[in-house]
């Protein structure tokens, strides 16, 4: 959708803060998870996509959920619920893989 200058300027700032951040604690999830909905938030889910799958772990995680709500702008929904439903089971690292593929 449409994002105001002001909204669009200050998501700027939130991704630049969250890059900057990630030089000195590279991988950390919770930094991730703020970049990753930024990047969302700017029509950018293909890039928080990339910029978060390969850092997913498992168990629940702000990055998890982030990353299935960018499934989700991009309409892949059973990616997304395939990725969310790993949450009360034991995580199988064959599904970042199968998304980043596109399968």
């Amino acid at each position: 959708g449409a994002v105001d200058r002001e909204s669009r300027s200050s998501l700027s700032l939130v991704e630049g803060m969250a890059r900057q951040c990630l030089r000195t604690k590279p991988g950390e999830p919770y930094i991730l998870a703020v970049l990753c909905a930024a990047l969302r938030a700017q029509g950018q889910a293909k890039v928080a996509l990339a910029t978060g799958m390969p850092h997913l772990t498992s168990g629940p995680s702000a990055l998890r959920t982030t990353l299935a709500a960018s499934l989700c702008d991009l309409g892949r929904w059973s990616e997304a619920q395939e990725l969310l439903g790993h949450l009360n089971c034991a995580y199988d690292r064959r599904v970042p893989a199968r998304i980043a593929r596109n399968e």
